[in-house]
Parts: structure tokens; C-alpha cells; sequence
């Protein structure tokens, strides 16, 4: 069969319990250790439609597994560039361009975050999850903009502990529709997934916390540039703490207005950017701030307002 081909088989029940990579090397046996990490850290193995970023990953038995043995990349997926903005032994500070998911899952195709730091630093730590290794928080999809990765237990456990306790200093960047009354507002409403549609947050009672501070910048004359600074980190919560106000940010296509004009269709992905990130160092415990400059295609379109 033709090494390009993807291929796949079933995990024998037989395997259940032993690690990812001691079973790749029964089931795959022309192929040397060495080869089989670099096909891994490539993300040219699944599991269950998933890429498995830790070889150690202890299997349950009976699971679907897909592979390319020459590893390369799909023919349609766009490589997206990942830009380090601060690295040394404990962690890392990246901007993530638009389109770049965080982590591998399984409705979405393309790079992530997670394996750009598999396949530059090795294994990292990731608690019992096997596909976010390294990932403290995490950015949309179409989100750009500033995120710290951890690159030791320690690491790890510091900053989920400053974001835990909110001590984590976060700005972002919106374009939106419209131009507010106030200079200065305040959004404070709980989120919650919308029943029967687990793609879509909105606001709710009994809902997750959410709060988000917003000074607008600049304004057009039918867009304003805010900037957002939310205490919380909740699921799409400056998306929709923004639309429910009557701010669709530009771009957005799950949090759009419909009576809006079409003149941010020209954006590839919804202009919301994290600019910067504030944070105590875990080594130091200095206090560290990252800034990441707007994406080039956020800043063409607003040169066109």
C-alpha cells in the first residue's frame, strides 16, 4: 500500500492499559522508535479522530487508529506561522495567529498551539490530558493574540493557579459594530451554553459568572475599537458580553448582526486580538507583561474605515 494512503485499525482490547507508544511498536514493526515519536509529535496519528501529542498516553483498548506513515499534511491545510514572543525552562509566551486552534479536536483540521510545542520542546506536561500538552488557557480559533504555555509541572501548576484566582492581567482588542454611548462600560452577566446548540454561549440565570470591563478607543462611523478586560475567562464571554449590547464584534459569524453592513465579510477570521498578558512570573514571581501587536489583516481593515 502506498505510504500516502492514510490507513487505520483497531486497538486490540488486548491493549487496554498499555502505553500509546509500547503499542505503536507491536502494531507498527517496520517502523523504528525514533520514526514512530517524530510521526506522533507530527500529528500523522490519530486516535479516535483525535492527534496524540504524548506518546506515554495509556490506552483504554478498542480504539479507531488513523496514520500516514509518510507524515506530511493534508494538501488543503494552510500553514499558520506561531511567533515566540518569550522562552526559558519554565515556559513560553507565544502569539497565536487567527485561524490557529489551541489544541487538537476532533471537528476541527489544521495545526494548533499544542502541537507547534510538542514538535519544538518535546514531550510537556499536561495533567491526564493527552491533547493539551503545555496549555494553560486557551484562545478561539479565530482569536489572535498573546498566551502562555507551560514547559514544567511547576510551570503549569503556578500560572492554572493565576488564572484560577483571576490575579492574570488580560487586555484584548475588538473591533465592533457600532459606536458606543459611553467611553467606559461595564458588562456583568452570567454565561451558559444555549440548549440544543453547544456551539453558542449566551447570557443566563443560573449561568457562570462573567465580568468584563470595556473602554472604546477609537470609532468610525459604523465601527469602534474597544478594548476589553475581562476578570473572568469564560467561553466567548467578550463575543457575547459585546453582542449583547448591541456590538457584534466585526467578522464574528456565530455572534453577528444580521441588519449590519458587509463590509467586515473582507475579514478572514472576527477581529478580536489579546494584546496583552500580565502574569506573575513562576520562577521569579516577578511580575511579567507580553504584548502582541494586531494581526496584519485586523490592522488593513481598520486602515480602510
Amino acid at each position: 500500500m502506498d505510504k500516502n494512503t492514510t490507513q487505520s485499525l483497531q486497538i486490540p482490547k488486548s491493549m487496554g492499559g498499555m502505553r500509546f507508544d509500547q503499542a505503536l511498536a507491536q502494531l507498527l514493526p517496520e517502523r523504528s522508535k525514533s520514526q514512530l515519536q517524530k510521526l506522533v509529535r507530527k500529528g500523522s496519528i490519530k486516535l479516535n479522530g483525535r492527534k496524540v501529542l504524548r506518546s506515554n498516553l495509556k490506552l483504554q483498548g478498542g480504539e479507531t487508529m488513523t496514520y500516514c506513515l509518510d507524515g506530511g499534511l493534508p494538501s488543503e491545510q494552510v500553514a499558520l506561522k506561531l511567533t515566540y514572543l518569550h522562552v526559558d525552562e519554565e515556559f513560553a509566551v507565544v502569539d497565536k495567529p487567527p485561524g490557529m486552534i489551541t489544541h487538537p479536536v476532533e471537528r476541527h483540521t489544521g495545526d494548533s498551539v499544542a502541537e507547534n510545542l510538542v514538535e519544538r520542546f518535546g514531550p510537556l506536561p499536561g495533567r491526564d490530558d493527552a491533547y493539551r500538552p503545555g496549555i494553560v488557557h486557551r484562545l478561539d480559533r479565530e482569536t489572535s493574540g498573546v498566551m502562555v504555555v507551560a514547559l514544567t509541572e511547576r510551570a503549569l501548576d503556578h500560572l492554572q493557579d493565576q488564572f484560577r484566582n483571576r490575579t492574570v492581567r488580560k487586555s484584548y482588542m475588538a473591533l465592533v459594530h457600532g459606536i458606543p454611548d459611553e467611553r467606559e462600560f461595564t458588562v456583568d452577566a452570567p454565561l451558559g451554553t444555549v440548549a440544543g446548540q453547544r456551539d453558542l454561549q449566551g447570557i443566563m440565570q443560573g449561568g457562570r459568572e462573567a465580568h468584563t470591563d470595556f473602554t472604546v478607543q477609537r470609532s468610525w462611523r459604523d465601527f469602534s475599537l474597544v478594548q476589553c478586560r475581562p476578570t473572568t475567562g469564560r467561553r466567548h464571554q467578550l463575543r457575547v458580553h459585546l453582542w449583547s449590547r448591541g456590538y457584534a464584534i466585526a467578522g464574528d459569524k456565530l455572534y453577528r448582526p444580521e441588519d449590519k453592513n458587509d463590509r467586515a465579510k473582507a475579514l478572514r477570521c472576527h477581529a478580536l486580538h489579546c494584546n496583552s498578558l500580565g502574569f506573575q512570573d513562576p520562577t521569579t514571581g516577578e511580575e511579567r507583561t507580553f504584548e502582541a501587536a494586531l494581526p496584519e489583516g485586523f490592522e488593513q481593515f481598520m486602515l480602510g474605515l
